[in-house]
């Protein structure tokens, strides 16, 4: 976990909604690094850019489309509620504000060969 300075100056007056993170470090476990055979990792961080708490949760575990082959294969019956979640949440923040001012960026990270490298997720919102 990496806070910026910025963020340990301001942190008695800022403010993250409960459960915005909670799926997508739960996502990154449960889908991503729960199936991978090596070292796992998950970083997040924490950052102020252009008045606005930018937050990036990374891993390095085997990628959306590897973990939805895998659920097919189990045949599990899963229904992702959490992303969506997350999204409606932001709008909700976002409302009367341009629609652009809170928003949830999902990558999924490949190396040259296309081989996934995990996934990649950048949550905005706006302090405005």
């Amino acid at each position: 976990m990496n806070i910026s300075e910025e963020i340990e100056e301001n942190k008695d007056v800022l403010f993250i909604p409960p459960l915005l993170i909670q799926p997508i470090i739960e996502n990154s476990f449960k889908h991503e690094l729960f199936h991978k055979v090596r070292v796992c990792r998950l970083y997040s961080n924490y950052d102020l850019i252009d008045n606005a708490l930018v937050i990036t949760i990374q891993d390095n575990g085997i990628g959306r489309n590897a973990a939805a082959q895998k659920m097919l294969k189990n045949r599990e019956k899963y229904v992702s509620s959490g992303i969506n979640t997350t999204k409606e949440r932001l709008d909700i923040l976002s409302f009367g504000k341009g629609g652009t001012a809170s928003a949830i960026v999902i990558d999924d990270l490949v190396d040259k060969n296309n081989s996934s490298l995990g996934t990649k997720t950048v949550i905005r919102l706006s302090m405005d």
